[in-house]
């Protein structure tokens, strides 16, 4: 079963390739080529668009992170003006502003702000004595070691358990924070470090860190130039920023699509050039192994520090991008292309038919000639011998006609066959049908050509007519028997049939040779083995003939036991 199922596939695949449905192929392969093409567009269109969308939110992060630190600096220049304005302010003052500020509700992912003042390695003692009379007996500034120049954190609030850890630090001694302290000092602007670790951090939750400087100065106005910047420096307004905290924070705020749609990674200064990732987004949310299908890439300069910031698609982003007509044009344009390929295949179909139609046409009008020509000669020929015999024209006529009816049936049976051929025992039975079971008939069926069955007809004819005249049809006991058989002469398959009459009176043979003679001693087809034998036996006539049966058959052959 399923080799046939295989033989029928691999045929309808040969039958596909044939030259027929050549340029069906052809329209199939253009039109899909135009519906590939088409499906590109649409595809890159698509995500032309969505790279639009993504490039956005790129901006919209970058925006909103601006924003925030412009924000968090004003609170800081807040908190600048009351320290350069009031040299002498208290922690309590300090604090009172924060609290009226509320910088951790109204400000996240801002750490807090602090204070931490300048001053030479003579004063060391006295600063530290001076915040441990304010209640601090344990204070005392850190690191230790021998520099020429300290700083120390002597305000920060909000005063909690992380800020506490910072309280005291001297940060001029770290090269990252010295950097851009002395950057705020010899400029008088905002000035960001690069990434550090805060001291804040513990061991849990690390993240890496920033610090934002303003600069404070004696006196009540900014010193004109960097010397006497550098002169006249009394300490940094400044505030400690966790950058998970603050990125967090800003999404939170303003743009929680971002948070959700794309992967965020920055980068940033350590020292020196060296640079190193502060926050990834992809990493802490478990997408690292994500390849993103869209990435934009910007950076940030923020005050004096350059942020390069990444954005990678998440699978959220790129499952919200709807390829839907896209993936509808390469449908349509699929089945348009299978429609139009099959009108055409059908269209050549058609045409192939109709051009086999004519050809066979051609043929079937150049055979028919060809057969009108041989019967009008079998006419004519039964016409001569029939008429020329001696015979009284009424005679003459009757014998004619009757031969020409025979002849007619054998064009009919012909005829229905669409002259590929005549079975043997159907002509056989419609010659003798008149006679019923006086004519009794054995034999395999044999397919005859039109030559042969022309012939036999005519000899059947002339046997039965002949039977009824003279033979053992002309009395009512007498009967007739037809054999035929197939049997094997010099290794081929011969056709060897026998008429015998009996029970009718004695028969002679004929003096005179008339039509009926000659045509009953010819042989039945070309290439017959002998001619016919003729015994006239005191129970009846007997008639006999052997031929190949390659002679007889035309195409096919419809030899059947019985």
């Amino acid at each position: 079963m399923l080799s046939n199922y295989r033989g029928d596939f691999w045929r309808l695949i040969r039958w596909l390739a044939s030259p027929i449905f050549k340029v069906s192929w052809l329209v199939f392969g253009l039109s899909l080529f135009a519906t590939l093409l088409a499906w590109r567009f649409f595809v890159v269109s698509i995500d032309g668009t969505a790279k639009n969308a993504f490039d956005d939110l790129l901006l919209a992060f970058t925006g909103e992170l601006e924003r925030s630190m412009t924000a968090y600096e004003q609170v800081l220049s807040g908190a600048a003006s009351l320290v350069q304005t009031n040299p002498t302010i208290s922690r309590r003052d300090f604090r009172r502003y924060l609290d009226v500020v509320q910088v951790t509700r109204r400000y996240p992912g801002q750490q807090g702000i602090g204070y931490s003042v300048m001053f030479p390695a003579n004063q060391l003692a006295t600063v530290e004595q001076r915040v441990r009379d304010e209640g601090f007996e344990n204070f005392k500034v850190t690191p230790q070691g021998n520099r020429k120049t300290y700083s120390a954190i002597i305000f920060i609030e909000p005063f909690d358990w992380r800020n506490k850890r910072a309280f005291g630090y001297d940060m001029y001694s770290e090269p990252v924070r010295r950097t851009a302290m002395a950057r705020a000092r010899d400029t008088g602007l905002p000035a960001a470090s690069g990434a550090v670790k805060l001291v804040q951090e513990t061991k849990s939750d690390i993240q890496a860190g920033f610090l934002l400087y303003l600069p404070i100065y004696s006196g009540f106005q900014m010193p004109d130039t960097v010397e006497e910047r550098r002169q006249t420096i009394k300490g940094f307004v400044y505030s400690p920023f966790r950058i998970g905290n603050l990125v967090e924070a800003v999404l939170k705020r303003e743009r929680l699509d971002i948070k959700s749609n794309a992967d965020i990674r920055i980068t940033a200064p350590v020292i020196g050039d060296k640079t190193d990732v502060i926050y990834d987004d992809a990493k802490d949310s478990g997408d690292a192994n994500h390849q993103a299908k869209f990435v934009q890439k910007g950076f940030l300069e923020l005050y004096g520090v350059r942020w390069d910031i990444a954005l990678a698609s998440t699978p959220k982003f790129e499952r919200a991008v709807d390829y839907t007509p896209a993936w509808a044009a390469l449908f349509v344009g699929l089945t348009l292309s299978v429609l139009l390929s099959g009108l055409v295949g059908s269209a050549a179909l058609r045409q192939h038919e109709a051009n086999m139609s004519n050809a066979r046409m051609e043929l079937l009008t150049r055979e028919l000639a060809h057969r009108v020509k041989n019967s009008l000669a079998v006419v004519q020929s039964v016409a001569n011998r029939s008429l020329v015999d001696g015979r009284p024209l009424k005679e003459a006529r009757e014998l004619f006609l009757q031969r020409l009816h025979a002849l007619a049936r054998a064009h009919s049976h012909l005829v229905n066959n669409s002259w590929r051929g005549v079975s043997m025992r159907e002509l056989t039975a419609a010659e003798l049908q008149p006679f019923g079971a006086r004519a009794s008939i054995h034999g395999p069926d044999v397919s005859m050509n039109a030559n042969t069955a022309q012939m036999f007809a005519l000899v059947l004819h002339e046997l039965a007519t002949n039977a009824v005249k003279h033979g053992a049809l002309s009395v009512p006991a007498g009967r007739v028997d037809l054999r035929w058989r197939i049997v094997p002469v010099d290794g081929e398959d011969t056709l060897r049939f026998r008429w015998k009459e009996a029970g009718g009176p004695a028969v002679n043979e004929p003096e005179s040779s008339g039509f009926g003679q000659t045509l009953l001693k010819q042989s039945i087809a070309h290439g017959g083995l002998s001619r016919p034998e003729i015994a006239y036996e005191k129970d009846g006539l007997l008639y006999e003939f052997d031929v190949p049966l390659a002679r007889l058959e035309e195409e096919t052959s419809l030899r059947s036991s019985k």
